[in-house]
């Protein structure tokens, strides 16, 4: 700590994936095993006294493979079906339209709980050959009325229309997020 205020540092981030299997400061994720120790509790103990503030990173772009695996439904998809499964060619990612979402805000109801300042997200994303999993694939049809495209191809007459899509359901991922934030911690996320 004495390092860190020696150099100015008044914010200083600490977290890591929230995905069960590589969590850096606690673990809450339902049906893993507890930790022994809540690293981010005990982290606060001495930051806060350290006239330190603290900004939660949370990864919310990556999940280490073998999460993935347990949560196939969860995942984003390719246009034949397959899981995206080469993030950093060793992870996969999951859809912001799936109950993976749900999974999330949890996270954020838990992480606010906290005396925390704010919280990165890194990510979300959805990538280039993705999303075409089953809770877009439904979603895009109540919404249009019609199968969400095969492909995404700008030659396509309805390329636009998944493109809407997918840029409102970030949109709202973000804004569910941010909502949660906000009912809990109203001073973050003030801009």
């Amino acid at each position: 700590m004495k390092e860190l205020q020696a150099v100015g540092c008044h914010v200083f981030p600490v977290g890591g994936h929230l995905d069960g299997a590589n969590l850096w400061f606690r673990h809450t994720s339902p049906g893993d095993p507890p930790m022994a120790f809540d690293y981010l509790g005990g982290w606060l103990e001495h930051a806060r006294p350290a006239g330190l503030r603290t900004v939660v990173y949370f990864n919310v772009h990556s999940a280490m493979g073998p999460y993935a695996r347990r949560h196939p439904d969860w995942q984003q998809r390719r246009p034949d079906g397959s899981p995206k499964d080469d993030v950093y060619s060793i992870d996969s990612t999951f859809c912001i339209n799936s109950p993976w979402r749900d999974w999330v805000l949890d996270r954020l109801r838990e992480l606010c709980a906290y005396p925390i300042d704010g919280i990165f997200f890194d990510g979300p994303v959805v990538f280039a050959d993705c999303c075409f999993c089953e809770h877009c694939r439904k979603a895009f049809a109540d919404r249009f009325g019609r199968d969400m495209p095969p492909v995404k191809d700008r030659r396509r007459e309805d390329f636009g229309d998944l493109v809407d899509f997918q840029s409102d359901s970030m949109a709202r991922f973000l804004a569910d997020s941010r909502r949660v934030i906000k009912s809990i911690k109203p001073a973050c996320c003030s801009t």
